[in-house]
């Protein structure tokens, strides 16, 4: 996967924007942006959703581009983590169904389902 600067680098060219009028556009410094095409630093979320709401991208692209920018923001091993809990969780879902059978499943709360015992000294 490309990191988030090169993925953003190709969203700026493909708008038909240079850097400098993408910062002009965009109200974003220019200098940061050149920071964050190089990776050195990655922008803030709401000056994400600034970038975001500048590029015309589709949402295949933008999803891309969101999934390279937490990557950068909180690192490829959390954000794999992450990922791998939130498909258990949605496997569960479709294995428990709606509240009412998530109670037969897990009984009184999730922890009763997962019964954790102390090692052995």
């Amino acid at each position: 996967m490309k990191t988030f600067g090169e993925l953003l680098r190709e969203h700026i060219e493909k708008s038909g924007f240079t850097i400098y009028q993408f910062a002009r556009v965009s109200g974003i410094n220019r200098v940061n942006i050149q920071r964050y095409l190089a990776d050195q630093r990655f922008p803030s979320p709401d000056i994400f959703e600034t970038l975001l709401s500048h590029l015309q991208l589709q949402p295949l692209e933008r999803q891309d581009l969101e999934t390279s920018y937490e990557m950068s923001r909180i690192g490829k091993p959390l954000y794999f983590q992450r990922l791998a809990i939130k498909d258990l969780m949605e496997s569960l879902s479709l294995v428990c169904g709606g509240e009412d059978q998530q109670m037969a499943c897990w009984g009184d709360s999730p922890a009763a389902a997962l019964p954790i015992t102390p090692p052995p000294n």
